[in-house]
């Protein structure tokens, strides 16, 4: 939802119109756009308490509909929070406000439903269990053809894990090189999991057939 926001403060036409900042001179426009970059960082402590500032004072109002998100955002509250000035929510609903409506889409993972807000990688978020199954498989195959180990069994016996799931995640060395890095900085399809690789099977060996069948693009 705010990732949807920020995409859109990003451009900086739409930066101008969100805020207001018509007649602002290039300097302010300049501060407000390094903070909406600041906020695209996830691992940013001092972004996300910023966005949380945003969410209250700046996003007066949030409605669903089939197959599009609308939120009501106030001008005012978002320019003091982009240029670190303070902001207070406004008690009544001003002719002010702007109304920014975006696509979105429910995308199960699991027996969990996420809301995906435009590209749904458009924002990294990085998976620990798929990034390590990732790296155990490089590291086994890695393993086996220096000679350090001699088979799959002597792998199993190694790291005390059962032979079957080790051969089941070997294959996934074989991933394309733009699959393997999307993973590993978070930018994967949100439903591309280990549950979901595992019951997949074999792993094509061509890798544009690889992108088709986990939905990724080259």
């Amino acid at each position: 939802m705010i990732a949807g926001l920020i995409r859109h403060l990003t451009d900086h036409k739409q930066l101008i119109e969100l805020t207001q900042l018509h007649d602002a001179e290039a300097a302010i426009l300049e501060k407000a756009l390094t903070k909406v970059n600041d906020l695209k960082d996830p691992s940013n402590v001092q972004s996300q308490s910023t966005i949380q500032i945003l969410i209250r004072t700046a996003v007066r109002r949030i409605d669903i509909q089939p197959g599009k998100l609308t939120m009501m955002i106030c001008p005012s509250s978002l320019k003091a929070v982009l240029l670190d000035q303070p902001a207070l929510k406004p008690k009544e609903h001003s002719s002010d406000d702007i109304t920014l409506s975006l696509p979105f889409q429910l995308r199960r993972r699991g027996v969990e439903a996420k809301l995906i807000v435009g590209n749904d990688t458009a924002v990294p978020t990085i998976d620990p269990k798929l990034v390590e199954t990732i790296r155990n498989a490089n590291r086994w195959l890695r393993l086996l053809t220096a000679g350090e180990v001699s088979s799959v069994d002597a792998l199993a016996e190694l790291d005390g894990i059962p032979a079957s799931e080790i051969s089941r995640v070997l294959p996934f060395a074989f991933l394309a090189p733009d699959i393997t890095k999307a993973i590993l900085t978070g930018k994967q399809p949100v439903d591309l999991t280990t549950k979901r690789l595992k019951r997949i099977g074999k792993i094509p060996a061509c890798w544009s057939e690889q992108r088709q069948l986990l939905r990724m693009s080259s």
